[in-house]
């Protein structure tokens, strides 16, 4: 009975210690503005999760992007720059499909990465979460 009580009890330890590790890297993905052009166009630091590294850089991407257009990116220098494109109240619940079928397909000819690479914050079995620079084309963005 003694050995039975003793190896439950080990088992129990070893799988609480291996859930832990199987932990999802959940945060909220964030924005940092780092400089804007001439032609309009915004470059950001941004840091998302995914599933994995490529996942995790593409929702980076679409972050910047849906900041940029429905919320706004504070640009200090540039109070039109930080106005969101889309000024319609409500207008991403109303166009959901539009949005989705834009973020599936269409959203990589309006945003850029800079640099060669991405840095990986963290990394576990079933997620990624990356800071990457990207480049919002505001001005092709807009037409």
């Amino acid at each position: 009975m003694r050995k039975l009580l003793f190896l439950c009890s080990i088992a129990f330890l070893f799988a609480s210690c291996v859930s832990s590790y199987h932990t999802i890297i959940q945060a909220e993905p964030s924005l940092q503005y780092v400089r804007s052009a001439q032609d309009g166009s915004i470059t950001v630091k941004v840091s998302a999760t995914g599933r994995n590294y490529a996942d995790a850089v593409a929702e980076a991407k679409k972050y910047a992007l849906r900041m940029a257009l429905f919320r706004g990116i504070n640009v200090p220098s540039n109070a039109l720059l930080s106005k969101p494109i889309v000024t319609e109240v409500n207008s991403e619940e109303e166009h959901q499909r539009i949005y989705d079928n834009f973020f599936k397909k269409k959203y990589k000819k309006f945003v850029v990465s800079e640099g060669k690479s991405s840095d990986r914050l963290a990394k576990s079995k079933t997620s990624a979460r990356v800071q990457t620079t990207v480049c919002i084309k505001r001005s092709d963005l807009k037409k």
